[in-house]
């Protein structure tokens, strides 16, 4: 029989598909750094430490439809095309509470290290209703 406790001592370089980054975003304008979403809390300490993006999520955990937004992850705040981690996602699931969404990783996203210290999110299509989401990014931790 296994322990109560035998998720509690392991660290996230132990765990596949651990949440990485999550932040809260008014998607209500259009911006390059609508949210901060710094890895771990703040950022991969370790010198040459790194990890690789899994999944994003999108989750309107509030009572409003967001589907008309459109956003994306980036690894930089400058709105940069090339450093992005998600395609651009209509967030078309995004009707009500507790709805979610998965975004399509890069094909660079999907299979590069990562070792920016914070992803952020850009809103290109924004929502007019102003309403908040959810954004999860899941991942693995890689540590020299």
């Amino acid at each position: 029989m296994s322990t109560e406790n035998h998720v509690g001592p392991r660290r996230p370089t132990l765990f596949g598909q651990y949440r990485i980054a999550s932040a809260f975003a008014n998607i209500a304008a259009t911006g390059n750094a609508v949210a901060n979403l710094s890895i771990l809390g703040g950022g991969i300490t370790v010198t040459g430490g790194a990890y690789t993006v899994r999944r994003v999520l999108f989750s309107d955990l509030n009572l409003g439809n967001i589907n008309a937004g459109n956003v994306q992850i980036i690894s930089s705040n400058d709105g940069n095309q090339g450093n992005a981690i998600t395609g651009n996602t209509l967030l078309s699931s995004l009707t009500g509470n507790l709805t979610f969404q998965e975004a399509a990783l890069n094909a660079t996203a999907n299979s590069t290290l990562q070792s920016a210290q914070c992803l952020f999110l850009s809103v290109n299509t924004a929502n007019a209703s102003g309403t908040s989401l959810l954004v999860s990014v899941y991942g693995d931790i890689v540590v020299p």
